[in-house]
């Protein structure tokens, strides 16, 4: 059996196009702020200026500090999942696994020592219907029964 992985990041291609935009912007913002600065005029360049500055940091800052940290690893021994809205990160190996519920973007998993609530709300349809495929064949063959909710 194929493991599912599914990942959620940036590529790094657009990573360093917005990089690129992003410091090519700041410069020029820089510029036309310095110019508006010594000629000692404040028109609508000026606040222009200081506009894009800000907008250049705010993509740089997007690109490189925001990391969606979805990442779903799905095979026959293990689940590997981080969630980070959900705070879930960590394994869950199918032995200690003894029920799993499937709702319609949500799932209950219910291991030896606890319940896990995994939601999958901001998951791409397609990739919800294969991890929902996937798991519903891991818990045939490891006989783990499942249910909807």
């Amino acid at each position: 059996m194929n493991d599912l992985i599914i990942d959620y990041k940036l590529p790094q291609k657009i990573k360093v196009t917005s990089m690129v935009c992003s410091v090519f912007f700041a410069i020029l913002s820089v510029v036309i702020v310095l110019q508006q600065v010594f000629a000692n005029k404040y028109s609508i360049m000026f606040f222009l200026g200081i506009v894009g500055i800000l907008f250049s940091a705010v993509l740089f800052l997007m690109v490189y500090l925001y990391k969606p940290d979805f990442k779903i690893m799905l095979n026959n021994d293990e689940l590997r999942i981080r969630l980070r809205k959900q705070r879930i990160d960590g394994i869950i190996s199918w032995a200690n696994v003894s029920h799993l519920g499937v709702g319609l973007y949500y799932f209950e998993i219910t291991a030896s020592d606890k319940t896990y609530k995994l939601d999958l709300g901001s998951v791409k349809y397609n990739d919800l219907k294969a991890i929902k495929t996937k798991l519903v064949e891991v818990c045939e063959s490891k006989s783990i029964n499942y249910s909807n909710l």
